[in-house]
């Protein structure tokens, strides 16, 4: 179904994804509901021939990574919900909306060799991980490195100059 319409089974304005074939259920109201949709669908470029403007997939699964991975749109809502919106490592609270900012957008982290998904991360949480290349072993050394550097609380901190 490229365009929204009108379900007589929901009462309400309906859009279904291309891909992953999830249903987007709107309003009786035609205005909420685009609006709804528009939470969900990002807009189509003016030759696409879209007739709703809207692209046919959502945003979820324009996303190539999550696309290869096969995360549908409710495994991530259910993900999400699991972890009270916030980052499995850092507990910032994270967005799994189409325009939340790059600082609060959900990633969905996964083993590369196996391709297991793991939980969602902020941006932060997920470079700084894939920066040292998932590997366990360096992740700790870098935690004991930092743990190394951190000043005792009976060492008063040498001032810098200014």
């Amino acid at each position: 179904m490229p365009s929204y319409e009108y379900n007589l089974q929901h009462k309400a304005f309906i859009k279904q994804c291309s891909c992953c074939k999830e249903i987007t259920v709107g309003s009786d109201n035609l205005e909420e509901s685009l609006k709804i949709f528009e939470d969900v669908f990002a807009p189509a470029g003016p030759s696409s021939g879209m007739a709703d403007g809207m692209q046919s997939r959502c945003w979820m699964c324009n996303t190539r990574s999550r696309r290869e991975l096969g995360v549908t749109r409710n495994q991530l809502e259910e993900m999400w919900k699991k972890q009270n919106g916030k980052c499995a490592i850092c507990e910032l609270e994270i967005s799994i909306k189409r325009r939340a900012g790059v600082d609060v957008h959900a990633h969905v982290d996964h083993n590369n060799n196996t391709g297991n998904i793991r939980e969602l991360l902020c941006g932060n949480c997920n470079r700084g991980i894939g920066i040292f290349k998932h590997n366990p072993k360096l992740l700790t050394q870098a935690a004991n490195y930092v743990r190394k550097h951190e000043p005792q609380s009976d060492v008063i901190p040498l001032r810098r100059r200014v």
